[in-house]
C-alpha cells in the first residue's frame, strides 16, 4: 500500500527538471499498442484474436521487479510490398541478486534477418521508435488491409545506445507521463 500512496502523492513527479538516481524497487509496466502478427492463413476477421486475448497473453501477473538484462528482436517481413517489422522478440531479465529468467518469446520466431541480440548493462531509460502503417493491397479478390509494425528502435542507457533496424522519431520520453498531463 506505501507504493500507492507514494505514486498517488507525486503522480506528476518531472525527472527532467528533479532527476534522481533511482535506488528503490518501485517498479511500474508500462504497456503500448501490440505488435501486429499478421497471418495470411486466416480466412476472415473474425479468425482474429480478441484485444481481451492478446493482452491476456502480453501482461504479465504481478511480479517481483526484475531487471532487463537482454533483449533479442526476430525480424519477420510480409510478402506484400516486402516490408520488414519487428516479428517478436525474447526477454532475459533478472531479479536484484537473482539469476537470470529467460521469457517465452512473444511473437513470432521470424529469421528474415539475423535475430539480434543486446544486452544492456544499465536501465534503458528512453527509446526512439520507427512504427509503421501502410495500407497493402493483396492479390485480387483480398481487400486492402493496413500493417502496423515498428520497422525499427533506438534504446538508450546511460553509457550507452543501441540500435534495431534504424532509429525512430517517436521519443518515449515525450510520449509517457509525465509530459501528457
Amino acid at each position: 500500500l506505501t507504493v500507492l500512496d507514494i505514486a498517488a502523492f507525486f503522480p506528476n513527479y518531472d525527472n527532467r527538471r528533479y532527476p534522481i538516481q533511482p535506488v528503490g524497487q518501485l517498479t511500474r509496466e508500462v504497456y503500448t499498442d501490440p505488435l501486429i502478427n499478421f497471418n495470411p492463413q486466416l480466412q476472415s476477421v473474425a479468425q482474429l484474436p480478441t484485444f481481451n486475448v492478446m493482452e491476456s497473453s502480453a501482461i504479465r501477473n504481478p511480479h517481483l521487479f526484475d531487471i532487463l538484462n537482454n533483449l533479442t528482436i526476430f525480424t519477420d517481413w510480409f510478402s506484400v510490398g516486402r516490408n520488414f517489422y519487428w516479428g517478436g522478440h525474447r526477454v532475459i531479465s533478472s531479479l536484484i541478486g537473482g539469476g537470470n529468467i529467460t521469457s517465452p518469446i512473444y511473437g513470432r520466431e521470424a529469421n528474415q534477418e539475423p535475430p539480434r541480440s543486446f544486452t544492456f548493462n544499465g536501465p534503458v531509460f528512453r527509446t526512439l521508435s520507427n512504427p509503421t502503417l501502410r495500407l497493402l493491397q493483396q492479390p485480387w479478390p483480398a481487400p486492402p488491409f493496413n500493417l502496423r509494425g515498428v520497422e525499427g528502435v533506438e534504446f538508450s542507457t546511460p553509457t550507452n545506445s543501441f540500435t534495431y533496424r534504424g532509429r525512430g522519431t517517436v521519443d518515449s520520453l515525450t510520449e509517457l507521463p509525465p509530459e501528457d498531463n
